[in-house]
């Protein structure tokens, strides 16, 4: 008797681990949507001008130890980037496919996605930090020299 009692304890525990892990997941997976969206919203508005071209919003959105690595592989800093930034002056006509978004840690992730502008391709990478605001701690775009299926535009 003692036996069958202490089967199902452990069927009712592994039943409740079980419910615990699949919710677990329901929430992790509303989370990456949530973030992909936050991520996905910070990302675009380096493309529009009302953006770019505010030094407080740039000032505020790169983090103090941001860098790019630029085309040329020459690594840029806060300053360098925001001083190019400012004098687009106009929307960057670029669209976004691909968007896909993976937690590094607590507060850390990697957003990577495809770029068109111009008939010329992009893979894109950035790691925003939140450190009380999401900041771009890294950027880097690579051009890509291949045709990919783009799949649908963000």
């Amino acid at each position: 008797r003692r036996g069958k009692i202490r089967r199902t304890r452990r069927r009712a525990r592994l039943k409740k681990l079980q419910s615990l892990s699949a919710a677990g997941k329901k929430r992790s997976k509303g989370m990456r949507q949530n973030m992909r969206e936050t991520l996905l919203s910070l990302e675009k508005r380096f493309f529009d001008s009302r953006y770019i071209s505010d030094r407080k919003w740039l000032e505020s959105v790169l983090h103090d130890d941001f860098t790019e690595c630029g085309r040329s592989g020459i690594l840029y800093h806060k300053k360098e980037t925001a001083n190019g930034l400012l004098l687009c002056g106009k929307d960057r006509d670029i669209d976004i496919y691909r968007f896909e978004c993976t937690r590094l840690g607590k507060e850390a992730w990697l957003a990577h996605y495809i770029t068109v502008s111009d008939n010329s391709r992009y893979f894109r990478s950035s790691v925003w930090v939140c450190e009380g605001e999401w900041q771009l701690l890294f950027h880097q775009a690579t051009e890509l020299c291949m045709e990919l299926d783009l799949g649908n535009r963000e």
